[in-house]
């Protein structure tokens, strides 16, 4: 049984503005005749939604920026991708060490390079580190669709408006100090009468704790101004953000501002080159094209986001708990000859009214060979007497993110070949979340699942059992890579990852390496699979058109790590009686 290190205090959930003094005192509510007025922003807040803020001490309440999230922790945040980004820009412009050097202590934790001799009185340069927010998009003219924000502005700031830019600088001599601007859309009657409230400059400071912010059109003449404030013996490093590479590669959420951008690239244009660097035209520590996610302002932000505080950690919980439930009543709904959208429906409702914003993403509800597609979104097939379901769905609770997938038998009945491979796909997940602890790797957690999932796949002869010893050897270490030969067998059968990082978006912190060791309070995914095309003729006719993944959401801890997503049953009676239950 797996420790629980998560402390997980009663949570306290708040119904009426009155129950707390601290609404007199903010100008959050005021009278008006005999009646008051409650200030609406661009976002819920603690006083226009008190319903969706809750904390285990009330003298907490109307510190939140977002749910769960206090101002003080969102200042920590920005305190630590200070940290990160200096401690980096000195190693990157050391004039003591060697490229090798460099490379060297590039491999190496950020903490750990002092204690590997690090010089700290190397070069010291200022910085200007610019993270745009997201912009809104629209899936019809005058049609939007529902705004997400872009997840590293997220973190940094807490806040939810498009059009937006946080600028965070340091410009003196202290490298303790730095300073932090938001520039924000400013009030518009005219627009917010079609768009509802917007927050603007002014209200900045009491939602989110930013003491300096600034109509957004004055972003150009703010980072000008930054050049006057610096001390001249002091260079200046300006990281920008990677808009192109989100946009076009990722297809993530639309963040490049044409005037932002436009700003920056005049910018450096006007600078004196021998005081302003321009990151983004840099190489990297070891000379490869790596600096293109190394060199920018976002690679620091994700450095800080892979860890969670304990409170992201009970709103992933939480998210998770909504899901499993969620998940349990989809599998009670089904029976043969369902609709794959009546399920997608069912769990959509069932998370939302347990209090989910919206759905992680696009779930995945496969029905038959269908599973085998390993990213099937149609979900509007009818699924037909003895095939399986595959569910991967989650939540997004208060912008925290649940993924967890799930596979059952639509008739409540596992068929002897459907119930051979999927406990096979299960004691591979619960090998490789077994050997989930500080110090392993995604990577090496990918090692391991492959060879557990080659020794699975042997003893039901869909693999040569000889020549899975031959290549697999038990007095090697599990996590050492496999011979590209046998790994390339094995991905006929599983063409994905062991999994990934998880947080503010499903995919999380895309610019972590997966070769970096698992640190507590990292929360990752574990969900092997297996999928039988329909036409591989390579295995007995009565496995193919099987498709099987089971997924959790696990949480790295001092000694181990916990299934945050415990509650969504997945042993093969557990289904089965759930199944038949209805």
């Amino acid at each position: 049984m797996l420790k629980n290190n998560i402390i997980r205090p009663k949570k306290t959930y708040i119904t009426s503005v009155l129950k707390y003094s601290s609404f007199k005192n903010d100008n959050s509510i005021k009278t008006c005749g005999n009646k008051q007025s409650i200030q609406e922003l661009g976002q819920p807040t603690y006083w226009t939604h008190p319903h969706l803020f809750y904390t285990p001490n009330p003298a907490n309440f109307n510190k939140q920026v977002t749910p769960g999230i206090s101002k003080q922790e969102f200042a920590q945040r920005r305190f630590n991708y200070v940290t990160n980004l200096t401690n980096y820009q000195m190693l990157y412009f050391s004039n003591k060490l060697s490229s090798s050097q460099k490379s060297a202590f590039g491999q190496m934790p950020l903490n750990q390079w002092v204690k590997n001799g690090f010089d700290l009185s190397t070069i010291d340069h200022n910085f200007i580190a610019v993270i745009p927010s997201s912009m809104t998009s629209f899936m019809a003219p005058d049609v939007p669709h529902i705004f997400k924000q872009n997840s590293d502005f997220m973190y940094m700031t807490g806040f939810n408006e498009p059009e937006s830019v946080l600028v965070i600088s340091r410009t003196g001599t202290d490298r303790t100090s730095f300073k932090t601007a938001l520039f924000v859309k400013e009030k518009n009657p005219k627009k917010e009468l079609w768009d509802g409230p917007c927050t603007g400059p002014e209200n900045i400071e009491k939602l989110c704790g930013i003491e300096y912010a600034y109509p957004i059109q004055d972003f150009k003449q703010y980072i000008f101004s930054l050049v006057k404030e610096s001390s001249i013996n002091k260079k200046i490093s300006l990281w920008r953000y990677p808009t192109e590479h989100v946009v076009k590669q990722e297809s993530g959420p639309n963040v490049f501002n044409e005037c932002v951008e436009s700003a920056l690239d005049c910018f450096v244009q006007e600078c004196d080159s021998n005081r302003l660097i321009d990151m983004d035209a840099q190489e990297s520590l070891d000379g490869s094209a790596a600096a293109s996610y190394f060199n920018t302002s976002r690679y620091f932000v994700q450095l800080c986001r892979v860890n969670k505080s304990q409170n992201e950690l009970e709103l992933m919980k939480k998210a998770c708990d909504i899901s499993s439930e969620a998940f349990i009543n989809s599998m009670k709904v089904s029976h043969p000859f369902i609709n794959e959208h009546l399920i997608y429906s069912k769990f959509d409702f069932d998370c939302k009214i347990r209090g989910a914003s919206y759905l992680g993403y696009i779930p995945v509800i496969a029905g038959g060979s269908r599973a085998t597609t390993l990213h099937y979104i149609r979900n509007n097939q009818i699924i037909k007497n003895g095939e399986l379901v595959l569910m991967d769905a989650g939540c997004q609770f208060n912008e925290y993110v649940s993924d967890i997938t799930r596979t059952w038998p639509v008739n409540g009945k596992f068929t002897k070949e459907q119930k051979e491979l999927y406990q096979a796909c299960l004691n591979v997940q619960k090998h490789c979340i077994d050997n989930c602890a500080p110090g392993i790797s995604i990577q090496k957690l990918y090692y391991m699942m492959m060879r557990k999932l080659g020794d699975e796949l042997s003893q039901l002869g869909l693999i040569d059992r000889v020549e899975h010893e031959s290549y697999v050897r038990p007095s090697e270490p599990e996590t050492n890579p496999i011979a590209f030969n046998y790994l390339r067998k094995l991905t006929n059968f599983c063409a994905h990852d062991v999994g990934h990082y998880l947080g503010l978006d499903v995919h999380d912190c895309p610019e972590v390496s997966k070769h970096n060791d698992l640190e507590p309070n990292t929360v990752i995914t574990i969900e092997p699979g297996i999928y039988i095309r329909p036409d591989d003729e390579s295995v007995p006719l009565k496995y193919r058109g099987i498709g099987i993944r089971i997924e959790d959401d696990i949480v790295i801890t001092d000694n181990g790590c916990e299934v945050l997503s415990n509650n969504c049953p997945k042993e093969v009676d557990e289904l089965e009686r759930i199944l038949n239950s209805q």
